[in-house]
């Protein structure tokens, strides 16, 4: 509908893009992540990325918990079950971290990049 001078309000708000919330989450924490070398950081990603319901499925095979594969204390496990897009941020800001701290200890060149 117009407005008083005649133009459509088009404005829409912003919103950011997987690569941009993956981005802004790996950036919140970048330092400390450097110091994890066994994995840790793949092991938590996988614990995020896996669906709640799925989580939930897997504990009753396994007799236990995904838990199981977090690599830190429970304290640090913060899953948000009703944000799929925010577990996945966290999911995705964990893997590139991983790949910075492989690259950042020369185990990748750059021909293979």
């Amino acid at each position: 509908m117009p407005g008083k001078r005649g133009f459509e309000n088009t404005f829409k708000p912003y919103k950011p893009d997987g690569i941009q919330l993956i981005a802004a989450e790996r950036n919140r924490e970048i330092a400390p992540n450097l110091r994890h070398d066994y994995d840790e950081l793949a092991l938590a990603a996988a614990a995020y990325a896996i669906p709640a319901r799925l989580r939930e499925r897997f504990a009753d095979r396994i007799g236990g918990s995904i838990i199981i594969w977090w690599p830190w204390q429970i304290r640090w496990w913060r899953p948000t079950p009703d944000n799929r897009i925010r577990e996945l941020t966290k999911a995705g800001a964990l893997i590139a971290a991983e790949i910075d701290r492989l690259i950042a200890e020369g185990g990748v060149s750059g021909d293979e990049l």
